[in-house]
């Protein structure tokens, strides 16, 4: 391909040349007489809406979210439970951030804290075991409250 320093040509007629040579130019046939008029209209248009992130087809088949809330209602147990989970995780984080741990730690720190399956743990099992695991990759151990050397994080939301 060859770069045009000057003014570029744009042809707004049929391409002459090429595409007789290749049987291309020529009109298409109708797929069906003209004779027989069609009987209904096809397949109707699928309706879209063009929105941030994508296309949504079809909005009858979507759900809103209080649809969605009502077939499956969300446990008030466990929604407090990943609440307090960051809460902690945050003031650990914190913390462990002014004794001079790097954000790359934090961050391997908090992917070894996620449960193999959340699902299956109560809520304060959940909480318990993720704060565990984190304040342990971080180095600490858990006792009620997260110790890292001399200094001690109270936590709330643990219970016996």
């Amino acid at each position: 391909m060859r770069d045009h320093e000057g003014p570029v040509r744009l042809r707004f007629g049929p391409a002459t040349g090429h595409a007789r040579g290749r049987r291309q130019a020529g009109q298409l046939e109708s797929l069906v007489c003209r004779c027989h008029p069609p009987r209904h209209h096809g397949p109707r248009a699928l309706r879209t809406i063009d929105r941030k992130g994508g296309i949504i087809t079809e909005p009858e088949f979507t759900k809103s979210w209080e649809e969605l809330k009502r077939e499956r209602p969300l446990d008030e147990e466990r929604v407090a439970a990943y609440r307090l989970i960051i809460e902690a995780q945050s003031r650990i984080a914190a913390s462990r951030t002014r004794a001079g741990v790097t954000d790359a730690e934090i961050d391997a720190a908090l992917e070894a804290c996620e449960p193999a399956n959340p699902e299956s743990l109560s809520p304060s099992d959940l909480y318990l075991t993720t704060i565990e695991r984190f304040v342990t990759a971080l180095g600490g151990r858990l006792e009620g409250a997260a110790i890292f050397g001399d200094e001690r994080i109270e936590l709330s939301g643990l219970r016996p």
